[in-house]
């Protein structure tokens, strides 16, 4: 098992991505997803884990932090902030 930090994502390399760029959508093998509609999804609901080890907190930061955090999170391929 690999385990990164945060601070640490996994960046392809060059080649690797060179080899997923060669792959076309006729050959990637969706069996094991099979495609879903608006029905499958009609009864879902969300859910989020509840983990006893942390508090929710709500906190109020000036739009120069939270631009930063979102740029931040956005170069590293991660979309905490909508």
């Amino acid at each position: 098992m690999v385990i990164r930090k945060l601070s640490d994502p996994y960046q392809p390399s060059d080649e690797e991505l060179a080899q997923i760029r060669a792959i076309s959508d006729d050959e990637i093998d969706f069996s094991d997803a099979p495609e879903t509609d608006l029905e499958f999804w009609s009864n879902a609901t969300k859910v989020s884990p509840k983990n006893k080890n942390k508090t929710e907190v709500l906190l109020s930061l000036d739009q120069e932090l939270m631009n930063w955090l979102k740029s931040e999170s956005e170069s590293q391929g991660v979309n905490y902030f909508s």
